[in-house]
């Protein structure tokens, strides 16, 4: 079958090589006719072009001849003939006596113009006829005989060239570049009209043709004969590639002829031994594919193909799978970032270098502000979403050679190889703080949280671990309970007011569950008519330990959120048990309560409860710091419009800190805004701030209340910039519950 085959191939070979060959002969033959032609009508427009403008010289020259002598010459030195006015012939050659010139010499006579053709008689040449307005002459004929035509086109194309006039009995030969051949000599033959080839002499063929020529004189052909050297060489090269193919598809032949013997002995060979080797490696045992015979080591190769990609496959899903498990347990899934193993790792190799590669390291310890908040009320996927944008934000900021982790929830790590001093730390910090603090655009909305940075340093190779981690959470614990995004490096005090912070937080915590809290209400006087008008409810620790300063809130004081929230709830539990317990017309007054952090969770309880008792709404009161009030209106804004449309009053508390919360003002209007005590005496009441203060908000129908007076000047002085309500111990003195109590219930009054 393949030697069937291989002998097909070689006379499809063949056979296209000839009719190539053929094929290529005929175009170059066609191609060298159609110059011939182009060039013999090129070259018959130059003649007569030379023809016109001898006439045009001619034509010129004809005014100035004055005798007959001088005509004669003229007539001889442009080979014309001229004629006058009535057809007389006045100097040159005899014109043309064929009845087709008489003709158009009659004509030319009367109408003018010119008139040009070929003209084979006893030779071929050129006429031009052309009509003068000379007196001397009226007509003048032109000529060129067309020996020096052909002789161009000889040279032009190397070809044999004859121009004769083939009669019954004889041959005319106008023009001949070589002795016609023996074959054509006599009139009985002439070339084909198509390319034909002939021998001549003892040359190779040459291509020969006949191509008749349009005149006014006896017929005539033009006959073209054509060297084929090069035509003939372009065939042979044809051959030669032909030979060479069949060759190689003989040479082809024999390798499969003998491939089919003894290739699949070799391939069952190969195959057993390396079949033991597919469960071990990343071998492979190929099928040859294509085959026209197929043998019992196709199908072997076939079927141990099949084990080795099974195989394959299966150790790339382990390979995969151990990626993935060792990713996840390297790496956070949420962030992408270094999870808290393999920080770890990252930290203790790097404490291994100090003081052979290293000189120092240091440690940044980083925890999101109102980072729950947004949590609980936006949702998970909402703050997944922005522990995903801060991630990002974090890893642009440091260097290459940094480790970013995350730690847990919204705490973040920073390992910094080589920090360099505490300059460039407290550069790097607010870096992170400032590109954490730009506004983060959520899926939802648009929020802003801030960061909270502690930082320690580490020069000492036999440090560990926890203490790096403890040194820098304590740092960050302090610059969290400073109140803004800042970053506060580890000393030794700090871990004193750490402990002191949680003994703080763990005797307040007790205090809760034993009871051991009071409640008391400051009055909110109105300075026209000292008519008490609010009250703000204070939390009051008699039991409390030195730690809590003199004056200030319980609240305020603690570190642990969540236990500020259980704070804030008592106090709210804790107030409407008081409105329980008094006459509600006998007690026209609202008791403020101070919101602490403005937790959603505190206002979504407060919702509830005005909700089950409308008559409690009208009684309640709620400040909110200036500056939570700012930071989360549109996390709160939800549970503000409840609370508002529910009739509780809305209050804003520390007035005047932070004047950016004049946009919201408008939005949802407070019943009233307490001052800051820095605004309510010495020089602000001098210097006119506090009363652009006050008459702003009067102009907007928001009441001001002035907080902490204890001065009878300022006192006066608040009263003559009409401020409306007043706080403090010149005022009026705190009230405790029970009295609160005892005052405005009915059985007082009777």
């Amino acid at each position: 079958m393949l030697i069937a085959s291989s002998a097909i191939a070689v006379l499809a070979l063949m056979l296209w090589a000839a009719s190539e060959s053929k094929q290529e002969l005929n175009r170059r033959i066609l191609l060298e006719q159609q110059h011939l032609i182009a060039e013999l009508r090129n070259t018959s427009k130059q003649g007569f072009h030379i023809l016109q403008e001898r006439a045009q010289q001619l034509e010129a020259v004809l005014p100035l001849i004055t005798d007959e002598q001088s005509l004669q010459r003229l007539a001889s030195s442009f080979d014309a003939t001229i004629i006058d006015g009535s057809g007389k012939l006045l100097a040159g050659n005899n014109p043309p006596t064929d009845a087709k010139a008489q003709q158009w010499q009659q004509a030319l006579l009367a109408n003018g113009g010119e008139y040009r053709r070929w003209h084979c008689h006893q030779r071929c040449e050129l006429q031009y006829f052309s009509v003068h307005d000379s007196e001397a002459a009226k007509l003048t004929i032109q000529r060129i005989v067309i020996d020096d035509l052909m002789e161009k086109l000889d040279i032009a194309h190397s070809a044999n060239l004859w121009l004769v006039a083939p009669a019954a009995d004889s041959l005319t030969l106008f023009y001949q570049t070589a002795p016609l051949p023996t074959p054509f000599s006599s009139s009985a033959t002439s070339p084909p009209l198509p390319p034909d080839f002939v021998l001549i002499g003892n040359h190779r063929p040459q291509a020969m043709w006949r191509w008749p020529l349009q005149n006014d004189g006896i017929a005539a052909e033009l006959w073209v004969a054509m060297p084929t050297q090069q035509s003939i060489a372009a065939v042979e090269q044809v051959w030669l590639k032909t030979t060479t193919y069949i060759v190689v598809t003989l040479t082809i032949c024999c390798a499969m002829a003998i491939g089919l013997i003894w290739r699949p002995l070799l391939r069952l060979s190969r195959q057993a031994r390396q079949l033991p080797l597919l469960a071990t490696s990343n071998q492979s045992i190929r099928t040859p594919q294509h085959r026209l015979v197929r043998d019992e080591s196709h199908l072997f190769a076939a079927a141990s193909q099949e084990l080795a990609d099974k195989l394959k496959a299966q150790r790339h899903r382990l390979l995969q799978q151990t990626h993935e498990l060792k990713r996840l347990v390297q790496h956070d899934q949420l962030t992408g970032l270094n999870n808290r193993s393999m920080f770890e790792q990252s930290l203790q190799q790097t404490l291994g270098q100090l003081g052979r590669h290293l000189q120092s390291l240091a440690l940044m310890f980083m925890d999101l502000n109102k980072f729950k908040e947004i949590n609980d009320t936006m949702g998970h996927d909402q703050g997944d979403q922005l522990l995903q944008q801060v991630a990002m934000r974090l890893a642009a900021t440091i260097r290459k050679s940094d480790v970013l982790a995350r730690f847990g929830g919204d705490e973040f790590v920073i390992l910094l190889p080589e920090p360099g001093g505490q300059h460039q730390l407290q550069l790097l910090a607010d870096k992170l703080i400032d590109s954490v603090i730009e506004p983060i655009q959520l899926s939802n909305t648009t929020v802003q949280v801030g960061l909270s940075i502690g930082i320690t340093t580490c020069n000492d190779p036999q440090c560990s671990i926890s203490q790096l981690l403890r040194e820098a959470d304590t740092a960050m614990y302090a610059a969290k309970h400073s109140g803004s995004s800042c970053a506060r490096f580890y000393h030794s005090s700090l871990g004193k007011e750490d402990r002191q912070a949680q003994a703080l937080d763990s005797a307040l915590a007790e205090a809760l569950n034993n009871n051991q809290l009071q409640l008391q209400y400051q009055p909110m006087v109105n300075l026209s008519n000292d008519d008490i008008e609010h009250y703000q409810a204070l939390i009051t620790w008699p039991a409390a330990p030195e730690a809590i300063r003199q004056g200030a809130e319980v609240i305020q004081q603690l570190s642990n959120p969540k236990l500020q929230q259980q704070t804030s709830e008592w106090l709210l539990r804790q107030v409407l048990d008081t409105l329980d317990r008094v006459t509600v017309n006998q007690m026209p007054c609202r008791l403020y309560i101070r919101a602490a952090d403005c937790h959603p969770e505190l206002l979504r309880q407060l919702v509830l409860c005005c909700r089950r008792d409308n008559t409690a709404a009208r009684r309640l009161g709620l400040l909110i710091d200036e500056q939570d009030y700012l930071d989360q209106f549109a996390q709160i804004q939800m549970e503000l419009n409840l609370l508002y449309q529910a009739g509780v009053a809305i209050a804003l508390d520390g007035f005047g800190n932070s004047l950016g919360a004049l946009n919201q003002l408008s939005q949802m209007p407070p019943a009233m805004v307490r001052l800051d005590a820095k605004f309510c005496s010495g020089v602000s009441l001098q210097n006119g701030f506090t009363q652009s203060l006050i008459l702003m908000l009067h102009k907007l129908n928001i009441k001001v209340v002035a907080s902490g007076v204890s001065d009878a000047d300022d006192r006066r002085k608040l009263q003559q910039l009409n401020c409306d309500l007043a706080q403090g111990p010149l005022v009026a003195a705190v009230l405790s519950e029970h009295k609160l109590i005892s005052q405005y219930t009915a059985s007082s009054h009777l």
